[in-house]
Parts: structure tokens; sequence; C-alpha cells
């Protein structure tokens, strides 16, 4: 019978071999299988419920041992009176002789078969009789560590048990072969089992083991395994996190966790992995957390102001100082850089527009698309910082009716930010409404659109009063290809300023 442990981290866990019997039905029946292969073995013997002495050959035994199979299945007695029972057949069969005129081969393959039969007839025995196993994992289990299995017996019959031994299945290193003296009724014993974990063992990964519980009975010894399982943990793990400054500023600060997981003190130096060009201060950090508690640190980092306004993917590494565990690296954190683009003094003509969308994403709706905020104050509302089509593999588009022709040279689009992730359209076209031909000509085409803040597209100028931003299907962000999401559209002649300017000199 192989017995399962499941141990995951410091968790406990116990099998109980006791009371099982679907389980001891079982062995009996492999008990009669192997005395249903005899034909010549006899012997004479007193049943238990006969009033006689009667001997019966093999194939007589395997038929009695299958009908005492059902009756346990059937609960016609208790485990107890079971165990004594069978205790009593395993002892008679052991005492089964081969008579006849059997060859020195048939003999010996027949003796060998009664000596299976009493082996399972005692593992029954074993079941029934109610000896439980406890397992606790002890130590963290980290590669290169070493950690220990706490077994436990206990027996939880009436009746003392056979001799009990343990050993570790795996050649790791570790305690060799206990033996036991018989467990009296409701006793335990433990013992210490430990084991290496491999330095190169990659976290997450399962260590397993076998335990053999073996009993001793006269000379013959059975053995059930119980199969020890734990995972390789990680000695430490870092978390990044970014402060809620404006994403205008070019200096900002950056808290670093260190979340101690194992039963240990440690110290861990911390560094940033911050973009080419970027200052940090400090350059590292020492972490000190004790057994199962976190420590904290920050850092202060300075982003250039002529930086381009996108996600800056930063990361924190740390290298324990003591113990086990090697480096820990944390999962990116986006930096955001908005800065102050030159289109925020732009005479913007979308801001008198009136806007149209194909559709609307649940409750957003087209007004945050002109209302000239290109970068919404933080806890600005969803509703109200940007606008998103639905969530469907169809066109989407933006109209903008600028209530009269005019000639426009730029056009941008601000994309907006959702749970630290930019959502910036692929490709996209942008178009305008030609009166005499009824319909829609693009004027700018964008594919492979970068993920940056906002897109600025210059165009040749073109008059014209409705234009539109038209994104194909499937043209969304790489998140959600199938939506359309927009914080800020702009429209501008800059050529006008320059021409105010040239005419404002030639006049003086």
């Amino acid at each position: 019978m192989v017995v399962t442990v499941t141990l995951s981290g410091q968790d406990c866990a116990a099998v109980h071999i006791g009371r099982h019997a679907e389980v001891a039905a079982g062995c009996v029946e492999l008990a009669a299988e192997a005395l249903g292969r005899q034909r010549t073995a006899s012997c004479s013997v007193r049943l238990p419920g006969a009033g006689s002495e009667k001997s019966m050959n093999g194939r007589q035994w395997a038929e009695y041992l299958n009908t005492e199979a059902d009756k346990m299945r059937s609960g016609g007695a208790g485990a107890e009176q079971w165990a004594e029972k069978l205790s009593a057949l395993a002892e008679k069969v052991g005492d089964l002789q081969v008579a006849g005129d059997a060859s020195p081969q048939q003999r010996q393959r027949l003796e060998r078969d009664i000596r299976i039969a009493r082996s399972y007839l005692q593992r029954a025995r074993m079941i029934l009789q109610g000896l439980k196993l406890f397992a606790r994992l002890e130590g963290d289990p980290m590669p290169g560590a070493e950690v220990a299995w706490v077994i436990s017996l206990t027996n939880a019959g009436n009746k003392a048990t056979d001799p009990v031994g343990l050993v570790l299945g795996s050649e790791q290193q570790g305690a060799g072969e206990v033996k036991y003296e018989p467990l009296g009724p409701g006793e335990s014993r433990k013992v210490r089992i430990s084991m290496a974990l491999p330095a190169g063992t990659p976290t997450g990964r399962q260590v397993s083991d076998t335990l053999i519980v073996s009993s001793q009975v006269g000379d013959r010894q059975l053995a059930t395994m119980a199969h020890l399982q734990t995972f390789t943990s990680e000695a430490a793990s870092v978390k990044l996190t970014a402060d809620s400054a404006s994403l205008r500023d070019t200096e900002r600060t950056l808290k670093v966790e260190v979340q101690n997981l194992s039963s240990k003190a440690q110290r861990a130096r911390v560094y940033l992995t911050v973009p080419a060009g970027w200052q940090l201060r400090p350059e590292e950090k020492v972490v000190e957390a004790g057994a199962l508690q976190t420590g904290a640190c920050e850092f202060t980092v300075i982003i250039p102001p002529d930086a381009e306004a996108r996600a800056y993917p930063v990361r924190a590494r740390l290298i324990l100082q003591k113990g086990v565990g090697g480096e820990r690296e944390s999962e990116p954190v986006n930096v955001f850089y908005f800065g102050h683009p030159e289109f925020e003094k732009w005479d913007n003509l979308a801001v008198r527009a009136t806007v149209t969308t194909d559709s609307n994403y649940k409750a957003y709706d087209p007004h945050p698309l002109n209302d000239g905020v290109t970068l919404p104050p933080a806890g600005t509302h969803w509703t109200d910082a940007a606008w998103a089509s639905e969530d469907v593999p169809a066109d989407h588009w933006i109209e903008i009716d600028l209530g009269k022709a005019q000639t426009i040279d730029r056009v941008v689009i601000v994309w907006p930010v959702d749970n630290g992730q930019l959502y910036v359209s692929r490709t996209f076209q942008v178009q305008v409404y030609d009166e005499a031909e009824a319909g829609w000509i693009t004027v700018a085409q964008v594919d492979a659109n970068p993920e940056t803040f906002y897109t600025v597209l210059k165009i040749l100028p073109t008059r014209a009063r409705r234009w539109r931003i038209f994104q194909p299907s499937g043209g969304g962000p790489m998140q959600r290809p199938n939506i359309m999401w927009v914080a800020e559209v702009g429209q501008a002649y800059t050529r006008r300023k320059h021409q105010m300017a040239r005419s404002n000199k030639d006049e003086r």
C-alpha cells in the first residue's frame, strides 16, 4: 500500500494507515490470489469459527479468503476483531506445508507464494490495527538548505504493534534506518530524518522522497511506503512601488519592500535597474528583516527633462548576505513621464469643436476628448479622464466637427494610462471629409505606433470642417486590440503663429 503525505511550506500533514476495510480486504484478496496458485499445498488447521480440524489445499484456502474479504467489506465485525482474525490466519498460512510429489523447483515456488500470502495478511492486519503516520516539515525548503521531516508514528489500536522501522528511501544525506520496539496501545514515537536540497534546485520545484515504514514479524519484514513531498521556496521576495507624484515631475521616489520568507533573520543589499541617463540616489541600500518580517528602503531617481514621454520599466534587485537563496529580482514597475510637451501651448481648435464617436464602452462618453485637459490630475474619475469605444472587433472612430472649414497642419492624440499600463492604438488614420466627393479621404496613416504618451502628427496644411481619427478593426492597443482608447485629441495650424510673428515684424 502506498500512502501519500503532501507537505507545503511549514504545513503539517497526517496519513492514517488504519481502519480502512476496503484496503485491508484488497490485501486479503491478494493473499487469496497467491494461494490460489497452490494445488498441492495442504495442512491440518482449525479454521476460525469451525468446530473441527479441516485440511484444505491452496485453491480452497483462496476461496475461503475471498469470502472473508467480502465479509470485511460488509462490516460484519469491528476492526479489532478482524485484526485478530487476520493475525491468526497469517500464522496458519505461514505454517502451510507442501505435500505430495512436488519437484524442488515447484516446492520453492509454492513456498514463496505462501510467504507472499502471509505477508499480505499481515499487512491487512497492520492496516486495521490503527497505525498512524504524521509527517511535519522542519526548516526552510530553500535551494542549498537542509530540511528535515519529523516523523511520528502512533498506535491508535488497543493492542501492541509489531516492531516498526523507518528509513528514507533516497540516497540523500540524512538519518539511516531507525527501528522501534513494538508500540503499545496509544503510544507514539518520533524521529527526525534530514535531507539536503541541492543548491541548484529552482524555486517552486517539487522535492519528494519515499519513507519506508516497515514492520518486523518474526523473521519476515512487511513494508508500507509514505510519499513525502514539498516544494522549494524563496528565501525572500522583493517588491517595488513608485510614488504617486505628478507625471510631469522629473524627481521620483521609489520604495522597495523586502519580505523575509525564511525562519532566520536576513540581510540584503538592494539595487535598482534604471534607464540609461537617469540619476539614482543612493546607488544601493542595505535592508535587514527578521524571520518572516518585512524591511523597506527608498531610492530617488532623476529623469532627464528631455526624456521621451512614455513608460520606463524599473526593477529592484536584492542579494542576500546571510543564509541561502542568492539573488532575487522584482517584477518591473512602470515609471511614467509626461513632461511639458510643446503642443500644450498651441491654440487647440478641437476644444471648440463637436466630437462624436462610433460607440462608447460602458459608462464612457466623448466629453473628455476635447476638454483641454491633456494630463488629468490624480483622483480623476475614469469616465472623466478618457473615452473608450466598445471592445468589439470592428472599425472605431472619433469625428471632430470644427463648425466651419479650417486649415490644420498638426494633429495630436494623447493616450490613456490604466492600472499601470499605457494603451496606445497600434494603427490608425487621420481623415477629412470631402464634401464634393461625399466621402472620407486619408491625409495621414500611422502603422506600428510606438507606445508613448502622445502621438503628434505633422501633416500638409489641409482645410476641412469634419475630421476623423479612424482605427481599423483590430488596430487597438496590444493589450486589447479591439478597443479604441483615447484621453485627448488636439488640432492646430501652427503656421498661422509663424505668419503672425513675421507680419508683426514687418509692421515694425
